[in-house]
C-alpha cells in the first residue's frame, strides 16, 4: 500500500498521471522530447509534449513522476480505510486521488483509534488488535502529519494505491 505524490497538473485525471508515469518509467534517460516515446498517447497528453515535463523533473524517481511518500504493509486497517473512505467501496488496487481533507481525517481516525477495523484478505497479515495493529496506527498519523506539513496542496497531489 502506497501514497504518491506528485505535481498537480490542470485538467489531468488519475488515469492521465498513471499513464505518463508508466511511459516515462519505461525510458532510459531523460528525453528533450517526450513526442516519439509517447505517441499513443499524444491526444490526452498534448499538455506534456511542450513545456509541462518540466515541472515533473523534480518527482522523478528512475524517470516516474510518481513520488512514493510513504508505504505499509500488513497494514489491513488502514487499507480498509482507504477502501471505504477514497475508493467508494471498491478494492481493485486502482489508484485513487486522496484530499488534504481524507488524510486528516485519517490522521484523526488513526489518533482516537476509531474507523479502523481489520479485515481479513488475501496478503493482508493479521486481523487482531495487536501491538503491531496500535503501532501501524501511531506511525500512520505521524508520518501522515509531516506530510501534511510538506505537500503543498495547491501545487501538489496525492495518490493511493494498494498492490498484492
Amino acid at each position: 500500500m502506497y501514497l504518491y505524490r506528485t505535481k498537480r497538473i490542470k485538467d489531468f485525471n488519475v488515469s492521465d498521471y498513471v499513464k505518463v508515469d508508466d511511459v516515462l518509467g519505461n525510458l532510459k534517460e531523460v528525453p528533450t522530447t517526450l513526442e516519439d516515446e509517447i505517441d499513443d498517447f499524444k491526444v490526452e497528453m498534448d499538455i506534456l509534449l511542450t513545456e509541462s515535463h518540466q515541472p515533473f523533473l523534480p518527482y522523478f524517481r528512475s524517470y516516474r513522476i510518481l513520488k512514493e511518500v510513504m508505504y505499509w504493509r500488513k497494514a489491513n486497517a488502514i487499507h480498509n480505510w482507504f477502501v471505504r473512505e477514497c475508493q467508494n467501496g471498491i478494492d481493485e488496487c486502482q489508484m485513487v486521488e486522496v484530499s488534504k481533507d481524507k488524510l486528516t481525517n485519517l490522521i484523526n481516525a488513526c489518533e482516537n483509534k476509531t474507523g479502523l477495523e481489520p479485515i481479513a484478505g488475501f496478503f493482508f497479515g493479521s486481523t487482531d488488535k495487536d501491538d503491531y495493529y496500535y503501532e501501524t496506527l501511531k506511525e500512520t498519523a505521524n508520518s501522515l502529519k509531516v506530510l501534511l506539513e510538506e505537500t503543498n496542496f495547491d501545487e501538489e497531489i496525492i495518490f493511493y494505491r494498494s498492490s498484492w
